[in-house]
């Protein structure tokens, strides 16, 4: 399935570390991609219910996506507690 296809490529550095960590990861995996995902829908509702005020959020909301991405990335590199405090 595509959802472990992609927590294998997110998660491979966590698999020697201990359970609570694999655990710990794989939740910051899932809260950074539910938190991308959100935020891309957050712009579709901006640009069809209210364009008026499109600029002001969607800089934040593109900041917010922008950094989960890059959690998403630290992760795949094994550095957890880097990610985690970043997001």
């Amino acid at each position: 399935m595509i959802k472990d296809k992609f927590e294998r490529f997110f998660l491979k550095k966590f698999s020697e570390e201990s359970f609570l960590i694999q655990k710990k990861a794989q939740a910051l995996f899932y809260f950074a991609m539910t938190v991308a995902i959100v935020m891309i829908l957050l712009i579709f509702a901006f640009v069809f219910f209210n364009p008026d005020i499109l600029f002001q959020a969607g800089i934040v909301i593109v900041f917010i996506f922008f950094i989960s991405i890059i959690t998403l990335f630290i992760l795949k590199t094994g550095k957890y507690y880097f990610a985690a405090n970043l997001l």
